[in-house]
């Protein structure tokens, strides 16, 4: 069970990523733009309900500072998810179901990288176990489609 507020907002963060994976593949007549809309709409509906729930006041910052957080977040995410909308929709299953769990290891890598973390045998092994299982559905789908 989820021990603490970052638990919970993890568990959370994985819970909607696979939400909104399947709900990708369910749309297939739906379009990228359309996707992406609905995708963000589900991240802003999270995100505010996690403020609502935490009761955390919001920051006093400069409008520049909140414009430019916006303005930046609105162009590289944009960009990332349109790109993993058009992925996923022209890849097979099996083939953007390894990608989007190898992401998720190159995301817990990169987060360890960026706040000077280690990541242990425990965190290793972990990743290792998501991209192998990720590759063992990949060729189980292979063979049976065979």
């Amino acid at each position: 069970m989820p021990r603490d507020t970052a638990d919970w907002l993890a568990l959370s963060a994985g819970f909607t990523f696979a939400l909104a994976n399947v709900a990708t593949r369910q749309l297939q007549t739906a379009s990228i733009e359309a996707k992406t809309l609905l995708s963000w709409l589900g991240v802003l509906l999270v995100v505010g309900l996690c403020l609502l729930l935490s009761g955390e006041p919001v920051p006093h910052l400069a409008l520049s500072v909140w414009s430019g957080a916006a303005a930046t977040g609105m162009v590289f995410i944009m960009l990332g998810t349109l790109a993993l909308q058009y992925g996923v929709t022209h890849l097979a299953v099996r083939q953007s179901a390894v990608i989007l769990l190898f992401e998720l290891v190159v995301g817990a890598v990169s987060a360890a990288l960026l706040t000077d973390e280690r990541m242990m045998l425990q965190e290793w092994l972990g990743g290792f176990l998501v991209v192998a299982a990720g590759m063992a559905a990949s060729w189980q789908s292979t063979e049976s489609e065979a």
